[in-house]
């Protein structure tokens, strides 16, 4: 939706996206769920760089890290043309 260049976002100019339940989000997608995300990539070392992911659970774990919520949000704050609103 937002790199694929397809779909109700392409070329729309500016919008703005709703997320309901932020807060419930921020919490589900905090440091647990993210070393679950992390710790299931490092099982498909066919698909996923091992090094990286093993950086990025470091990271997480030491407290310099992204959590999952933290990334999304960085995907929406590099589209300056959308506008994200808790509902």
């Amino acid at each position: 939706m937002l790199y694929g260049g397809y779909g109700a976002l392409n070329e729309a100019g500016a919008v703005q996206v709703r997320w309901q339940a932020m807060d419930k989000s921020t919490a589900d997608l905090g440091i647990a769920e993210t070393r679950r995300w992390l710790n299931d990539k490092l099982r498909h070392p066919d698909r996923f760089n091992i090094d990286a992911i093993r950086r990025q659970l470091g990271a997480l774990e030491s407290g310099t890290g992204q959590d999952f919520f933290q990334i999304v949000m960085e995907i929406f704050e590099a589209h300056p043309e959308i506008e994200l609103l808790p509902a």
